[in-house]
């Protein structure tokens, strides 16, 4: 493949312990430089449940409401890499996550767009911000790497999740775009690591 993905947003699962052919496929595509990324699903449980964001090597997203809160349904737990916005998943709809749509019911309509929530809005925040880290790296940072300055850079910013930052449940921090393209840069230095 002359034009290989550098990054994959899944914006689906199904509850069921990532099962080994996903697993396979997650492996094939890390080692082939691919940075994998998956919503953690919308079920208010512990996201090793799930797959494909279950599955190991993959960057699992919970989701956020407004002012840094838990998404109402956001799944949760160890797995959890990162969060992003994801709605509040309650009225107001402006509380939601815009998305663009194609209005077409059966084949190509017009463009259009609609409020949505959950960590399906969340993914592909992270993937986006993924992107932009390894394009201002000239191209030089591998999967892990990536993770660390989503991670590293969200925590120093927003801190916890508000409402999903204990043992019970965990959906680490919000990331922060711009910081983390600033540390990708060489603009600004690498935060430390969040707590474990």
């Amino acid at each position: 493949n002359e034009t290989p993905a550098h990054i994959i947003n899944l914006s689906l699962g199904g509850a069921t312990v990532c099962p080994a052919a996903m697993q396979d496929a997650v492996d094939i595509a890390r080692a082939n430089g691919t940075m994998v990324i998956a919503a953690a699903g919308n079920s208010s449980s512990e996201v090793s449940g799930f797959s494909p964001a279950g599955c190991n090597g993959v960057v699992a997203v919970a989701g956020t409401g407004p002012n840094n809160t838990k998404y109402a349904s956001t799944n949760f737990g160890e797995g959890i890499s990162v969060a992003a916005p994801a709605g509040s998943g309650v009225v107001p709809e402006t509380d939601q996550v815009l998305s663009t749509l194609n209005d077409g019911a059966e084949g190509q309509g017009a463009d259009s767009y609609a409020w949505y929530a959950g960590t399906s809005m969340a993914s592909p925040h992270v993937a986006g911000t993924a992107a932009l880290i390894l394009e201002a790296s000239g191209g030089e940072l591998d999967a892990d790497a990536i993770e660390t300055i989503l991670r590293n850079t969200g925590y120093a910013a927003n801190g916890l999740v508000t409402g999903c930052d204990n043992a019970d449940m965990w959906c680490a921090s919000l990331i922060d775009a711009g910081r983390a393209v600033a540390v990708a840069a060489g603009d600004e230095e690498l935060p430390g690591d969040p707590p474990g």
